[in-house]
């Protein structure tokens, strides 16, 4: 409560009209995002705090202080004094917060002596207006986890984790609450240090308190695929699959010269594959194309998106290019040799498969 709503209700002989309405952990969240000198996850905070629900006059001055000391560090004197002259016809009283105090006290005890002080409310109108505000809140480890989202999303990586500290320090919270703030620990793990061990434990602490929790979809392929396996139980030795023998299919020769025709057939299949292996390699050089122009624009998602498409394109087309060549050497050598018998074998395995082409003299 400012001080003299507090010296005129005491001088008036009543009591104080009872506690005041703790700031919007948002409000906070910004100012601390100044302190520590992260002026650009300060101003997109600032944009998202500024739209949030249930914010008290008292909450709209800070944020107006917050928006002044950013004006000064841009040397925009005229944007810090709007901002200073829209919190004091809020409140005639404000004072800066202690942290900015030295910076501010002169600028706003000008714009104090240049606005006209309209009929002043009682302590009692403004805290039942408070109160009545901060009712529409959302919960504070949901608006908290919203920022730290938020940041994320615009690369402000430390200013994420600056956020994080804040609400897992949040006294009242769910297991689902702190099984969201787990995920997004062991998230910003991995993007700001690649500790995977770091990222794992982060996400075994998400399990235990909350075994359904899942990643946001905002989480990046490699981040992903770590929390996929803590989900799924490691298989027993004896439960490992094995892999398929080869089956090995025989082309015999045919009769009469037939060996033209499955030399054509061959070549056919060759050159097809090569052919989409070209296809595979456009769409490739076109992802990396994207996820440059991405790069370069600081659009996160667009860039994780287009980099996980240039690396399967990648791949589709050198195994198709691979696959062309064998059956274009099948060709070749049937067109040369024309042998008795080709012999084509293919495997399967977990992960991997093979095809092994052979002939008979």
């Amino acid at each position: 409560m400012p001080i003299w709503l507090l010296l005129a209700t005491l001088a008036h002989g009543a009591a104080p009209p009872g506690p005041a309405v703790a700031p919007h952990p948002l409000v906070t969240a910004t100012e601390t995002l100044y302190q520590r000198n992260l002026p650009r996850s300060c101003d997109e905070l600032l944009k998202l705090t500024s739209m949030a629900p249930g914010l008290t006059d008292d909450d709209l001055v800070r944020l107006q202080f917050v928006t002044a000391l950013r004006a000064l560090d841009d040397a925009n004197e005229l944007a810090a004094r709007r901002a200073l002259s829209q919190a004091l016809q809020l409140d005639p009283s404000a004072e800066p917060p202690p942290f900015a105090a030295s910076r501010l006290r002169a600028r706003v005890d000008e714009a104090r002596a240049q606005i006209s002080s309209g009929p002043l409310s009682t302590a009692e109108a403004r805290l039942a207006a408070a109160r009545k505000a901060a009712g529409a809140r959302e919960p504070a480890a949901r608006a908290l986890l919203r920022a730290v989202d938020a940041l994320y999303s615009a690369l402000e990586i430390e200013g994420a984790g600056a956020v994080l500290e804040q609400a897992r320090a949040e006294k009242t919270l769910a297991g689902a609450d702190r099984a969201q703030m787990s995920l997004r620990q062991g998230i910003l793990t991995m993007e700001s240090s690649a500790d995977e061990p770091g990222a794992r434990a982060a996400f075994q602490e998400a399990l235990k308190e909350d075994p359904s929790a899942r990643l946001p979809d905002f989480a990046p392929p490699k981040t992903r695929r770590i929390f996929e396996e803590m989900e799924r139980p490691s298989p027993s030795p004896a439960a490992a699959p094995v892999a398929a023998p080869a089956a090995a299919t025989t082309v015999g020769r045919p009769a009469a010269n037939g060996s033209n025709g499955w030399a054509l057939i061959w070549g056919g299949t060759g050159l097809a594959l090569a052919a989409g292996g070209g296809v595979a390699g456009a769409v490739a050089l076109s992802a990396y194309n994207e996820q440059t122009q991405a790069s370069t624009d600081g659009a996160w998602a667009s860039y994780m998106q287009h980099r996980d498409t240039a690396k399967t394109a990648r791949n589709f087309a050198d195994v198709l290019y691979v696959a062309g060549g064998v059956a274009l050497g099948v060709s070749a050598y049937l067109f040369l040799s024309a042998p008795h018998e080709v012999s084509v074998g293919v495997g399967a395995g977990p992960g991997k498969a093979s095809l092994t082409v052979g002939g008979q003299f």
